[in-house]
């Protein structure tokens, strides 16, 4: 609908933003990609956390010791 009201055929902004892509290499989103209701939910709970300061490991000195720590949580 958006394309019909500039007087384009959706085909030419599909080209015209694929040639753009082909050309810079990145996708430019207008508006930021919204998280849907999951992901935002555990995205919520994260920052809730983060600022309780809870559910919180690390900063590791290296590599080796997150993967110590990981593997000692596996279930």
């Amino acid at each position: 609908m958006l394309a019909k009201n500039f007087g384009l055929p959706l085909s030419a902004v599909v080209n015209i933003y694929l040639r753009e892509f082909v050309r810079e290499k990145r996708v430019v989103f207008s508006e930021p990609p919204m998280p849907n209701a999951k992901t935002r939910k555990i995205l919520d709970q994260a920052i809730s956390d983060i600022k309780a300061g809870k559910n919180l490991v690390g900063p590791f000195e290296s590599a080796k010791e997150m993967d110590n720590f990981l593997d000692s949580i596996k279930k």
